[in-house]
């Protein structure tokens, strides 16, 4: 019975995960729209460098967001 209790715990983890992920996902997409929105057609190069950037901590933000999720649920599975 334990088995099928820790396969569930990380089945709903996983949904969990999932709904977050498209949250965090659509906050993102704001986020990067709005870097986008404040480049005007006349910005430098600087500017546009500064804009990938940003975009760029945002991506690496998401990114170890998920991994250290990922890394979690690896640890309780091997245990």
């Amino acid at each position: 019975i334990v088995p099928a209790i820790g396969a569930t715990c990380l089945a709903l983890e996983a949904a969990l995960a999932l709904g977050e992920q498209a949250e965090r996902s659509r906050v993102l997409a704001h986020r990067l729209e709005l870097i986008v929105a404040d480049l005007g057609p006349a910005e430098t190069l600087e500017a546009h460098q500064a804009a990938a950037k940003a975009a760029i901590r945002l991506q690496r933000a998401q990114e170890n967001h998920w991994t250290e999720g990922a890394e979690r649920r690896r640890l309780i599975r091997g245990s």
